[in-house]
């Protein structure tokens, strides 16, 4: 079964509440994520980098941050920096399909296909339900000629 034992909450909750205050409330988080997005709109890098990264101090498990941070370092020519932000963490959070999705589009932006390839395939074992490494996947493969591949990849998310 997919939902969680009684003791594994008990043992969640546990430590929630025997944690340090969170230093946002999820109302600052969710401001501080609409303002950075207002900033990288806006052109302002440098705000929505700073933003970011309290964010993901704040929220170090939200993958829509760590993504968007790499999608920053991305567009201002650092793939290694990009890389990097993204395979920390894959490693905190190896089952996080999103950031094996933001990985495999990195590669794929730097030309190595079997990198992001084995990005794709990571994020739809990490989560099968996910549509969109089926779709990426079936994509890449249908743009290098691989129609059988993309064929397969696309039937088997569509089930």
């Amino acid at each position: 079964s997919s939902f969680a034992s009684t003791d594994e909450n008990r043992a969640a909750l546990t430590k929630l509440f025997q944690s340090a205050p969170a230093k946002y409330s999820n109302i600052d988080i969710q401001k501080m994520y609409k303002a950075a997005k207002i900033a990288d709109k806006n052109g302002d890098r440098p705000l929505a980098r700073s933003i970011l990264t309290q964010l993901r101090e704040a929220t170090p498990n939200d993958s829509r941050v760590v993504r968007r941070l790499a999608r920053l370092e991305m567009e201002e020519g650092d793939i290694v920096k990009a890389r990097e932000v993204l395979r920390d963490a894959i490693r905190a959070n190896p089952k996080d399909a999103y950031l094996h999705q933001g990985l495999a589009q990195v590669e794929l932006r730097t030309g190595n296909d079997d990198a992001a390839r084995m990005s794709y395939r990571e994020a739809i074992r990490s989560d099968p339900s996910l549509p969109n490494p089926y779709h990426a996947l079936g994509t890449l493969e249908h743009s290098r000629g691989n129609i059988r591949a993309a064929t397969t990849v696309l039937r088997t998310g569509l089930k």
